[in-house]
């Protein structure tokens, strides 16, 4: 048994003294160089580049999602750029619409328009009646333009007098105005003798409603605006 140990022993020395001896050669060196390197290749890889690839692929998710941002943004930014267009539009004519459309019935405009337009055709303006209206009140103010407004109608009548051609000249140019005039009746009749040129005039009546915008909700607290008096 112990030969056998004795030989067993031999055997390894010898064969780490070939073992030895072949790693010398300069090819097996340069062998065992190119596999180290590529070991270190592999190590780098696995540690080093891998977690760069993943860094790669998560930015080219990111650059996809801020690309689908922009173009959302540009499409936005394309809308506003229209709106803003149409508001210049409608800026331009917003003075007409108030005008058509007052905040607050606004009588006192209003009858100096039928005045003008009474001297303007030379007619005699005998009655000019509107129905009721709030003008002023302390607690509250149903006129502001920032307030959630409602079209309110109010009740008006209209009296002259003159010729037929007049009159005519009167109700066309009272219907062309800029504040916005519900005509409802229109009424031609003969006046009296007129003694200093022995001429029959005429007397036009014109009856309808007038508009203007109020918080119904507040006008509501002092006058009717769901009756004869507006809507």
């Amino acid at each position: 048994m112990s030969e056998n140990i004795i030989s067993q022993i031999g055997r390894r020395q010898r064969y780490s003294f070939d073992l030895t001896r072949y790693a010398k050669r300069p090819q097996v060196q340069e062998s065992l160089t190119v596999l180290l390197s590529v070991s270190l290749v592999v190590v780098f890889l696995v540690f080093a580049i891998q977690p760069t690839i993943v860094k790669i692929a998560e930015l080219r998710v990111q650059i996809a999602e801020s690309e689908k941002t922009l173009a959302q943004l540009s499409n936005k930014a394309t809308t506003l750029g229209q709106i803003a267009a149409q508001w210049e539009e409608i800026k331009a004519k917003l003075p007409f619409l108030r005008r058509a459309l007052p905040f607050g019935p606004d009588y006192r405009t209003l009858h100096k328009e039928f005045v003008v337009l009474a001297n303007q055709y030379e007619v005699d303006l005998s009655n000019l009646n509107i129905g009721e209206a709030l003008i002023y009140a302390r607690l509250a103010d149903p006129y502001k333009p920032e307030r959630e407004m409602g079209i309110v109608k109010v009740d008006y009548s209209v009296r002259v007098g003159g010729t037929y051609e007049q009159l005519v000249g009167f109700l066309n140019a009272m219907i062309k105005t800029d504040r916005v005039i519900q005509i409802e009746s229109i009424n031609f009749a003969p006046e009296t003798l007129n003694k200093k040129d022995n001429t029959h005039p005429l007397s036009l009546n014109v009856a309808g409603k007038i508009m203007y915008l109020a918080n119904t909700n507040e006008l509501s607290k002092f006058i009717d605006v769901g009756g004869k008096g507006g809507q």
